[in-house]
């Protein structure tokens, strides 16, 4: 599954989307910015995450982040998920 963070962060359905995707065993790409809109480099980005993970026998399940941003990939505080029961 590939979900898209936008720089405000995840709305409320996208934190159930990843809660429920971890309980179901299914990858999670998540995509962060700082940018407002993504072009072709942010997509080849993505692309060779999701072919090195294939390529290396999808046997690693994690959310796997994926920087389509201008400069380095830094996730503010605010950004991370908290999920029930972790803290």
């Amino acid at each position: 599954m590939i979900q898209v963070e936008e720089i405000e962060g995840l709305s409320q359905g996208q934190i159930v989307e990843s809660m429920m995707a971890e309980q179901v065993g299914l990858k999670v790409f998540r995509t962060f910015t700082n940018k407002r809109s993504a072009d072709s480099g942010d997509l080849d980005r993505l692309a060779q995450a999701v072919k090195a993970w294939i390529e290396g026998g999808r046997t690693n399940m994690d959310l796997e982040d994926v920087w389509v941003g201008d400069g380095p990939g830094v996730r503010a505080a605010a950004c991370t998920v908290e999920r029930p029961g972790t803290s």
